[in-house]
C-alpha cells in the first residue's frame, strides 16, 4: 500500500463527523517514509496521539522534519536581547525552560512521549528547527507567534500530500478545539498546484529564506534534554505500545501463580477476589485482567479504587510499565481537583467513547469518590454497548457503610484485592464483597516465601526474623485500665443502646492505655541503641508520633513522619511529586533512613526497600499486622531477611490477682497472642518464640 491507496478526504474538522487522527493522521503517517511539519505551536502530546503513525513512519525507515515556534515571556526576551553570547544558545536556553519542563508536560501527556520524542532525535529521526518571528533589524518579537501550519507527507513511490489550515501539533488541537485543515494530493492534477505551493511554504521556512522569520537548529540545552529522555526509550516496550506499536503477543507476562489467578478469573465470568499476599503482584495479575479486557470488549470503562490517592499513582505506573492500550486515563479524587471538576473530565471522556470517537477509559480514583454519586451515577447510566470494570484495591475498604455503594451492579467484570478482604468485626461489610466479587483465588504469605521466583532464584517474599519486645503499664496506667476494666464489666451485660455506645467507647479508651503505654518509648531507646534499625519503618500512636520523631533525632537517625497529614497533591517544590512521593523518594535513596507511620503505610505503598518494621502501637485486627507485615517482606536487591520488632504489653498479672478482673484479661491476652502467633508462624525464628509465647501464657495461668 501506499498513500493513493488510502481513503483520504478533502477536508478534516476536529469537531466534525470524522476522527482526523484515526482517519487521517496515523495511516497516513503509516505509510509514508517522509514528514515534514511546521507548526505554529508544538506539543509532544501529538506523538501520543499519533504513536501508531509515527511508529509506521520509523518502522519504515522514515524521517520527520519538524519546525517549531516557542512562546517566549517578556523575561525571556529580555534575557535572550541582553544575552552577551550567542544568541541562538539564549534562545535555546528560554525555549528549553519555557516549553520542555518535564512536570509542566507530565500533565498534558505521560512522560514517555517526552522520551519518545527525544529517542526520535537522537536516533535519527528527528531534525528539529526553532522559527521565531523578527522585525527587520533581526530581533525577536514577543507579541507574534510563528503561525505558519503545513504538513508533508511523502511515502516511498513518490506519491505525496500536504495539509494545512488551523490545526496545531498540539493535543487539543488534534482533539478538542474546534480545527480544520485541507488536505491537497500530487498525484490530483488540480490540486497540484496547492501542493506545490504548500511544498514551498516549507522548503523555504526549513532553508530560512523568509526575511521575517529567523530559522536555527538547535544543538545545546534544548536538544541535550531531548536526548537524555529518550536514552531509555524503547518504541515496542513503551507506553507507545499502547496505541498499537507491539512486536510481542499484546499480554501481560505473568508467573505461573499469577496466570492461574488469571485462569480462575475467567472460569469465574470474570469475577474473583484475589487474595494474594502483599508483594506477590496481585497489581500486575490484575492489570493482565483488565488487558484481556480492553482487548475483547469494543468500548470500556475500567473503575480502578484504591483507598488513596498515592496508590493510584502506583497503578497508573504500573499500567504504562506493562504498555497496557488504552484510549484514555483520568484521575477522579480530590487530589486532583474538585468533585465538579473531575466529573466534567469524566463525562467528556465517556461522551466521546459513546459518540465513537474514543474506545477505552480508566478512572483512577479512590474509594471515597469511587461511591460518590458523580462517578456512580456516570457508570449506571451507560449503556449496555459500553462494557464495564471494576478493580478495587484493598477491597476490605469498599465494605463500609458509606463506601459500600461503590459496588454498582453495573459492573460487568469483578476484580477485588486484599491480602485480608474479611473485615474485622463486620460479618455484614464482608459478606457483601464476597458476593459482589464471588469466589477467591489464595496466595497466602507462606506460599510466596515456599515459590521460588525464576528470574532471580529466591522466594517471592523475603524471609523475616520476628522479635517480641514486652512491656508493661505504669502504675497510674494500671490502675486506669483496671477502673476501666471494672466499668466495662458492668456494662457488658446492658441491652440498652445508650449502654451500648458508652461501653463501645469504654472498650476504645481501655484499647488506648496500652497503645499508649508510656514504658514502650523507653523500651524503644533501648531498641534503637541495641538494634539496627536503617530502612526501617515504625507504626506508632497519634500521641507518641512526636516523641518517637524526637527521640530518633536525638539519636542521630534522619527520619520523616508519613502521616494524612503530608499531602498527595503534586507540588513544584517537591520537583513534581506529592509530598508523600518525595518522602517515599527520599527513603528509598536512603537520604531518611526511618519512617514514622500511624495509618497511612498500612495499605498498598511499594516500599521494597524498607527491610525492618517496630511495631510501637499495633492492635488485633488481622489486617492491619497482615498489611505491616507486607510493608518490609518485599524482595529487594540486597535485602535477604527482614526484622519485625513487635512490642507486646503484659500485664501485671500480680496486681490482677488481686485487684483486677482476672478471667477478662486473660481472654483478652490470649486474643493478643492469637496475633503474635499469626505472624510468628511464617517466621524464620518460629520455635523460639513458640516457646516464648507459652512462657508468658504459663504465668498468665499461675504456672510459673
Amino acid at each position: 500500500m501506499g498513500l493513493s491507496d488510502l481513503d483520504i478526504r478533502p477536508s478534516y474538522e476536529t469537531l466534525g463527523d470524522c476522527d482526523p487522527v484515526s482517519e487521517f493522521y496515523i495511516p497516513a503517517l503509516a505509510e509514508s517514509m517522509e514528514y515534514d511539519r511546521s507548526v505554529g505551536f508544538f506539543s509532544s502530546a501529538s506523538l501520543a496521539l499519533a504513536a501508531r503513525g509515527i511508529a509506521g513512519l520509523i518502522k519504515n525507515e522514515g524521517r520527520m522534519r519538524l519546525v517549531v515556534s516557542p512562546h517566549f515571556s517578556e523575561a525571556d526576551l529580555k534575557a535572550i536581547q541582553d544575552a552577551d553570547k550567542d544568541r541562538d544558545d539564549a534562545v535555546e536556553e528560554a525555549m528549553s525552560a519555557a516549553m520542555m519542563d518535564v512536570e509542566t508536560l507530565a500533565d498534558e501527556i505521560e512522560r514517555d512521549h517526552v522520551r519518545a520524542l527525544g529517542w526520535m532525535l537522537r536516533s535519527g529521526y528527528l531534525d528539529l528547527r526553532i522559527a521565531c518571528v523578527v522585525d527587520g533589524d533581526g530581533n525577536i518579537k514577543g507579541d507574534q507567534l510563528f503561525h505558519q501550519k503545513v504538513g508533508i507527507l511523502r511515502d516511498a513511490d513518490g506519491m505525496a500530500v500536504s495539509f494545512s489550515g488551523s490545526i496545531n501539533e498540539t493535543a487539543s488541537g488534534w482533539l478538542y478545539n474546534s480545527e480544520e485543515f485541507k488536505v491537497f494530493k500530487n498525484w490530483e492534477s488540480g490540486q497540484m498546484t496547492f501542493f506545490q505551493s504548500d511544498e514551498k511554504k516549507f522548503e523555504e521556512i526549513w532553508n530560512n529564506r523568509r526575511s521575517l522569520v529567523r530559522v536555527f537548529e538547535p544543538r545545546g540545552a534544548f536538544c541535550e534534554y531531548l536526548v537524555n529522555e529518550g536514552k531509555n526509550f524503547d518504541i515496542e516496550y513503551n507506553s507507545l505500545g499502547r496505541y498499537g506499536v507491539q512486536s510481542k503477543a499484546n499480554r501481560v507476562s505473568l508467573f505461573p501463580y499469577q496466570e492461574e489467578a488469571v485462569q480462575k478469573w475467567r472460569e469465574c465470568d470474570g469475577r474473583l477476589l484475589f487474595e494474594m499476599a502483599t508483594g506477590t503482584g496481585k497489581t500486575r495479575t490484575a492489570l493482565a485482567c483488565l488487558n484481556e479486557v480492553l482487548q475483547k470488549e469494543r468500548r470500556v470503562v475500567c473503575v480502578i479504587a484504591t483507598p488513596q490517592s498515592t496508590l493510584s499513582r502506583q497503578w497508573e505506573r504500573e499500567l504504562r510499565a506493562l504498555s497496557i492500550r488504552c484510549d484514555s486515563t483520568i484521575f477522579a479524587d480530590s487530589s486532583t481537583g474538585t468533585s465538579t471538576e473531575w466529573a466534567r473530565e469524566l463525562q467528556e471522556n465517556i461522551s466521546r467513547i459513546l459518540i465513537g470517537r474514543s474506545n477505552s477509559l480508566i478512572v483512577f480514583t479512590t474509594h471515597a469518590s469511587a461511591c460518590s454519586s458523580e462517578l456512580v451515577g456516570e457508570i449506571e447510566s451507560l449503556p449496555s454497548s459500553v462494557s464495564t470494570c471494576l478493580i478495587a484495591d484493598e477491597v476490605h475498604g469498599l465494605g463500609a457503610a458509606k463506601q459500600k455503594q461503590a459496588l454498582s451492579g453495573r459492573y460487568d467484570y469483578r476484580i477485588g484485592l486484599s491480602a485480608t478482604p474479611s473485615r474485622w468485626f463486620d460479618e455484614s461489610g464482608t459478606s457483601l464483597i464476597r458476593s459482589f466479587f464471588g469466589d477467591s483465588f489464595v496466595f497466602s504469605i507462606r506460599s510466596a516465601q515456599n515459590t521460588i521466583n525464576p528470574l532471580t532464584g529466591k522466594s517471592f517474599l523475603c524471609p523475616y526474623r520476628y522479635h517480641l519486645v514486652f512491656t508493661s503499664l505504669t502504675d497510674e496506667e494500671s490502675e486506669k485500665y483496671c477502673a476501666l476494666s471494672r466499668r466495662i464489666a458492668q456494662l457488658s451485660h446492658s441491652d440498652d443502646p445508650d449502654n451500648q455506645d458508652r461501653l463501645e467507647k469504654l472498650l476504645l479508651e481501655r484499647a488506648r492505655v496500652k497503645k499508649d503505654a508510656e514504658n514502650k518509648l523507653f523500651v524503644f531507646r533501648h531498641l534503637i541503641d541495641s538494634e539496627n534499625l536503617a530502612g526501617g519503618i515504625v507504626f506508632t500512636s497519634p500521641k507518641h508520633i512526636g516523641e518517637v520523631e524526637s527521640m530518633l533525632g536525638r539519636c542521630g537517625i534522619a527520619a520523616h513522619r508519613y502521616t494524612s497529614k503530608q499531602g498527595t497533591v503534586r507540588k513544584a517544590e517537591f520537583g513534581g511529586l506529592s509530598e508523600r512521593e518525595y518522602i517515599l523518594k527520599l527513603f528509598r535513596q536512603g537520604d531518611y533512613e526511618m519512617l514514622i507511620a500511624m495509618k497511612c503505610l498500612d495499605e498498598g505503598i511499594d516500599i521494597p526497600e524498607a527491610r525492618v518494621a517496630v511495631l510501637l502501637s499495633s492492635s488485633t485486627n488481622p489486617r492491619e499486622y497482615v498489611q505491616r507485615i507486607g510493608r518490609v517482606i518485599r524482595q529487594s536487591p540486597g535485602k535477604e531477611v527482614a526484622d519485625i520488632y513487635d512490642f507486646v504489653v503484659e500485664p501485671d498479672w500480680n496486681r490482677l490477682r488481686e485487684v483486677g478482673d482476672l478471667q477478662e484479661e486473660k481472654r483478652l491476652f490470649e486474643q493478643e497472642m492469637r496475633r503474635v502467633e499469626d505472624m510468628r508462624k511464617n517466621a524464620l525464628n518460629s520455635t523460639e518464640v513458640l516457646i516464648t509465647i507459652r512462657e508468658r501464657l504459663g504465668r498468665a495461668y499461675g504456672d510459673q
